[in-house]
């Protein structure tokens, strides 16, 4: 697991540790496990209210991730779905944080091909599993993240997760 409280600056998705969180605080994190030593990834930005964390509600990056899932189909390469991603969130209002990229191919690393990434021309095939996930600015939270493990059908996207 990855945390970050992303008001504080210089932040950074690390370690868990034994910080307090105050009332307010914004809280980015990424779970990543691991099942017969293939990887998922499920990540997401959670708010401290009345003490205890609550999922923060992000319209934007919502609609931005479900538009990123549609993107997804075999024969499409990364490149052409990390293009689209771009486009999709410049329409909602959002920046990317670069630093933490698109997403990636599933396997017996925690980073596999493909990658979403604009210079990665590998054409996208039907049976893969992606960790997908999205990484903005945000003005009030700092940044925000969203995202979730895919199986890619004929169909498109099915998260794998919840």
């Amino acid at each position: 697991m990855a945390l970050a409280t992303p008001k504080a600056t210089p932040w950074s998705l690390g370690p868990a540790d034994d910080t307090p969180l105050a009332e307010g605080a914004t809280v980015l994190a990424v779970l990543a496990a691991s099942f017969e030593r293939y990887w998922g990834q499920a990540a997401a930005t959670f708010s401290v209210r009345d003490g205890a964390l609550q999922p923060a509600e992000l319209p934007a990056l919502d609609n931005a991730l479900q538009g990123y899932l549609a993107a997804l189909r075999p024969g499409r390469t990364a490149a052409q779905v990390a293009g689209e991603v771009a486009a999709l969130l410049e329409r909602e209002g959002l920046s990317a944080v670069a630093d933490y990229g698109l997403g990636e191919g599933l396997g017996l690393e925690p980073v596999e091909a493909p990658r979403i990434a604009p210079d990665d021309e590998t054409p996208l095939a039907g049976g893969i599993c992606l960790a997908v996930r999205l990484t903005v600015h945000d003005a009030e939270l700092g940044a925000a993240i969203a995202g979730q493990t895919v199986c890619l059908t004929a169909d498109g996207a099915r998260p794998l997760l919840g």
